[in-house]
């Protein structure tokens, strides 16, 4: 399956990649071990922010084992191809992050399936214990402005480090950091501006970042942490439509002769002129539509719903079925943006993914975990062991551990 993206170019599919789906990947070899392909890779990361810790895990497994860049003879690929194939088929974990538990035997065949020739592959029981062993950490730091602009032609921008002024030129869009911090799009033309091809950026922010933004025709969106936004330049024709993955709080410009609409996966949300947020990340099992103030149609492949202002419409990610929620908790929804977790009759798996989008962890959780349910209001200044204290009130205990760049946190009974 190919993604067409709005520089004609195309990726492939990697909703399904884990790490040993890239760590077998050759065009992702190439980059990690012989630095090519480096703007597709950029892209793909763009595209896909999520899978950012699985494309981490995979270059760490890569960059921890010898190379000679000397490629052996086709049969011989051929043949470490199908034992790699079979070692994966017969001894893959239930769960990526178990996946040193494989041992160096299983990681080698992995990287003899993608066609490199190993150097070494000795390593001692005391030297993999050593490099599986965790390490404990003391803290987490909270997260704070960060993303990624990819304009039209791949080119990445940095934002939390970009100088304010002007970034870009995007057609009739001049591409503008604000001395706040905030990126802004300042069409030549108006509402409805602009002719020719048209140019998509964009925004993405990673674990632990949110960004503010203002498109061409004015609208204001707030990007929370592990989101993206696909947005044109400039907004021609009969409609403004964006598209985005994560979570995004919108103050839609006015123009009823130019709708707006925001696609989530299978949910699109048509709107005029109006505040509301929307929560789709790739993996929640439902997709959130709440809206503060006018009025929004959210539709899905079965069906849709009009929504008013302390509604929501909630789909069924599997079934796509939307249902409306017509009295909702605003506080809740709106926390994030207001610089807080609201957590009310919470499942503490639900908060700690929450936590773990903001702080940048994975999760473990012990066999006999039996679900806990939470209340409370915690600032999202604060450091990650702050917010821990708060939350062993209910009983629970944790570890915070690094393996490699993972951070994980360990739930104890």
């Amino acid at each position: 399956m190919l993604t067409n993206l709005s520089n004609t170019r195309a990726l492939k599919d990697y909703s399904d990649y884990d790490m040993i789906a890239f760590a077998s990947d050759v065009k992702f070899q190439n980059w990690v071990l012989d630095r090519t392909e480096s703007e597709y890779w950029e892209e793909v990361l763009s595209f896909y922010p999520h899978k950012a810790k699985e494309m981490e895990r995979a270059r760490n497994l890569l960059l921890s084992i010898d190379f000679k860049i000397q490629k052996p003879k086709d049969e011989v690929i051929e043949q470490h191809l199908r034992n790699a194939l079979q070692v994966i088929e017969d001894k893959r974990p239930a769960t990526v992050i178990h996946f040193k538990k494989w041992g160096w035997a299983a990681a080698v065949m992995v990287v003899f399936a993608a066609g490199y020739w190993l150097i070494r592959n000795t390593v001692t029981e005391k030297d993999q214990q050593a490099a599986s062993a965790p390490l404990l950490v003391e803290d987490l730091v909270p997260g704070g402005e960060r993303a990624i602009l990819t304009l039209a032609d791949g080119t990445r921008v940095i934002l939390d480090s970009a100088d304010n002024g002007q970034l870009a030129t995007q057609g009739n869009a001049t591409v503008i950091k604000l001395d706040d911090g905030q990126l802004s799009y300042k069409g030549s033309g108006g509402h409805g501006a602009g002719s020719g091809q048209v140019l998509y950026n964009t925004i993405s922010t990673p674990a632990g970042g949110v960004y503010q933004l203002v498109l061409s025709d004015g609208t204001k969106v707030w990007l929370n942490a592990l989101s993206s936004l696909k947005f044109p330049a400039v907004f021609t024709g009969r409609e403004r439509r964006v598209e985005l993955k994560g979570e995004g709080y919108f103050e839609v410009t006015s123009n009823a002769a130019q709708p707006f609409f925001v696609s989530a996966g299978d949910m699109d949300v048509r709107v005029v002129g109006t505040h509301f947020n929307v929560k789709a990340y790739w993996d929640d099992l439902i997709f959130q539509t709440t809206l503060l103030e006018g009025k929004v149609e959210v539709s899905g492949e079965k069906e849709k719903v009009d929504i008013t202002p302390g509604q929501q419409a909630r789909m069924n990610v599997k079934v796509k079925n939307i249902k409306k929620v017509k009295e909702v908790n605003i506080n809740d929804v709106m926390a994030w943006k207001n610089g807080e977790f609201f957590f009310e009759e919470t499942e503490l798996k639900d908060a700690l993914r929450t936590l773990s989008r903001w702080y940048d962890f994975d999760v473990e959780y012990s066999e006999d975990f039996e679900p806990i349910y939470i209340y409370g209001s915690i600032s999202r200044n604060k450091n990650l062991s702050e917010v821990l204290k708060i939350l062993e009130a209910s009983g629970i205990h944790f570890r915070i551990e690094r393996m490699k760049n993972i951070n994980r946190l360990v739930v104890l009974k």
